[in-house]
């Protein structure tokens, strides 16, 4: 069975779980760093489909991966965002220094 282009677009808007999020979106509601994402996406924690230079996640796969997420999981998440915050300001601290 072939779809025309009117039909595929209201079977995806009648769906949330076709509907997509870019990873910009679900950084910035989930307070999250793109290296982080982008992280999980290489781990395959999070399954998304590069489209040119940026990612796409359906909102299926996130669902999917934030009920996966246990509480070790979210600890180990704090632990990697703060890593990635120290990470960051010893950066800074060292190119101030520089100055």
């Amino acid at each position: 069975m072939q779809l025309d282009d009117d039909t595929f677009q209201q079977m995806i808007a009648n769906d949330p779980d076709l509907q997509t999020v870019s990873l910009k979106q679900i950084s910035d509601h989930y307070a999250v760093s793109m290296r982080l994402l982008n992280r999980y996406i290489e781990q395959g924690s999070l399954h998304a489909v590069k489209l040119g230079r940026h990612y796409i996640v359906t909102i299926a796969s996130l669902k999917l991966f934030l009920s996966a997420t246990s509480r070790g999981t979210q600890d180990s998440l704090s632990r990697t965002i703060n890593e990635m915050y120290e990470e960051e300001q010893q950066g800074r601290r060292a190119a101030d220094r520089q100055m």
